[in-house]
């Protein structure tokens, strides 16, 4: 058996030295990485939004458990999972309790939106340019 010429006279300490990395190559990586993971974080954080939505006052057994989740998601402020309502919102620099404001004003005009269109009549103009003013408790 022929020895290999790339390997000639080398030992198995020659083999088990650590592979060195520039940081550009190493930032370049995570940055690749990186781009994968937030778009999966976008993803998610897209997903409860259509899911509170889309099912506001859905009937649907399977519409309303979505809708259900979705907001037990955006109102938790647990930080122990990685792909926690928080921790999408900072990985986005996302203001998390901007966002769940938004999105609760949006809930209380489109109810009022739907209360109103069922009983015939049209909401305020405040209301519809502004929506529903939210009172300290």
């Amino acid at each position: 058996m022929n020895p290999d010429p790339r390997t000639d006279g080398m030992k198995l300490d020659d083999w088990m030295q650590p592979d060195v990395i520039l940081p550009v190559q190493f930032h370049d990586d995570c940055r690749a990485l990186g781009d994968s993971e937030r778009r999966l974080r976008i993803a998610v954080l897209r997903d409860a939004i259509r899911y509170v939505q889309r099912h506001l006052d859905s009937t649907d057994p399977r519409e309303r458990a979505l809708y259900d989740d979705a907001v037990e998601w955006i109102s938790s402020p647990d930080r122990s999972e990685p792909f926690s309502f928080e921790n999408v919102c900072d990985a986005l620099d996302l203001d998390a309790d901007y966002l769940r404001q938004r999105l609760c004003r949006w809930r209380e005009a489109e109810r009022a939106r739907r209360a109103h269109g069922a009983a015939g009549t049209s909401p305020s103009r405040t209301e519809r340019t502004h929506g529903p003013h939210l009172r300290a408790a």
